[in-house]
C-alpha cells in the first residue's frame, strides 16, 4: 500500500472513532434490581437502562422489556 493509501487508511479510521456514537455498553448500569416479572403480554419497551427516564431500569423479562422502578436490597 502506497503511503498516500496508508494516510487516507489512518484518517478514515480516525475520523471513525471521533464520529462513532457512544454505545450503551460504554455506559455503566444504574442502581438497584429489576422488580419480579409482571403478568401481562410481550412488550418491547425499552433496549436498555439509558432508554428509560429517571432513575428506572430497563427490565428483561423473557419477552418483556419495560422500564421500571428499581428495587435496593440491603
Amino acid at each position: 500500500m502506497s503511503s498516500g493509501g496508508l494516510l487516507l487508511l489512518l484518517g478514515l479510521l480516525t475520523l471513525w472513532e471521533v464520529l462513532t456514537p457512544v454505545s450503551s455498553k460504554d455506559r455503566p448500569k444504574k442502581l438497584g434490581l429489576c422488580p419480579p416479572r409482571p403478568q401481562k403480554p410481550c412488550v418491547k419497551e425499552c433496549k436498555n437502562d439509558w432508554s428509560c427516564p429517571g432513575q428506572q431500569k430497563c427490565c428483561n423479562y423473557g419477552c418483556i422489556d419495560e422500564c421500571r422502578d428499581p428495587i435496593f436490597v440491603n
